[in-house]
C-alpha cells in the first residue's frame, strides 16, 4: 500500500489533512466500479448506528488534528536539524497516526456500508489507500444535507 509521505515540507497543513490525502491521489466525482453502496449518514438506521457513524467520524477528525500537530512538529524540526533520533521518531509516530487514520476512514465507511461484509471485502482488497482516502472524501461530501445521494452501486 502506498501512504503519501506526511512529512513533506510544502504540505499545507492547514487543510484538512483526508482532502490532502485525497488530493494526492486525484479528487472523485464518483464512486469508482466495484465501491460498494453507501448511505448518506444522515439516514442511516436504527439511530444507534447513525450514533456509532458520529462518534467513530469524531474519533477520526480528533486524530487528524493530532496529525496535523505531529506533522507540524516533524516539519519545524526537520527545518532546524539533520535527522536526529526525536525527527525520527516522530515521522514513525506520523506515519503510524496516518496508518490509524485510514483505518478510521475505513471503520466509518464500513458502518455507512449498505451491506458491511461487501465494504470489509471490497475495503480489504485495496492496493492504496488513497482509494479509500478518494471514497471517504467523496461520501462526506455526498452525504451532507441538501447534496446529492451518497449511494454508489
Amino acid at each position: 500500500m502506498t501512504t503519501p509521505d506526511p512529512v513533506e515540507p510544502d504540505a499545507d497543513v492547514e487543510n484538512s489533512l483526508i482532502d490532502a490525502l485525497a488530493a494526492d491521489a486525484g479528487v472523485l466525482t464518483e464512486y469508482p466500479p466495484g465501491v460498494p453502496e453507501l448511505v448518506p449518514f444522515l439516514e442511516l438506521r436504527p439511530r444507534s448506528r447513525r450514533a456509532r457513524f458520529k462518534r467513530k467520524f469524531a474519533e477520526c477528525t480528533a486524530l487528524e488534528d493530532t496529525v496535523k500537530d505531529v506533522q507540524r512538529r516533524a516539519k519545524k524540526l526537520a527545518a532546524t536539524t539533520k535527522v536526529t533520533p526525536e525527527l525520527q521518531a516522530l515521522r514513525m509516530r506520523l506515519s503510524a497516526d496516518v496508518d490509524e487514520l485510514f483505518g478510521l476512514m475505513d471503520e466509518v465507511l464500513e458502518i455507512a456500508a449498505a451491506d458491511e461484509v461487501k465494504w470489509r471485502a471490497w475495503s480489504d482488497g485495496l492496493a492504496d489507500d488513497n482509494d479509500l482516502a478518494r471514497v471517504f472524501q467523496l461520501y462526506m461530501t455526498r452525504s451532507q444535507p441538501g447534496e446529492a445521494s451518497g449511494s454508489a452501486s
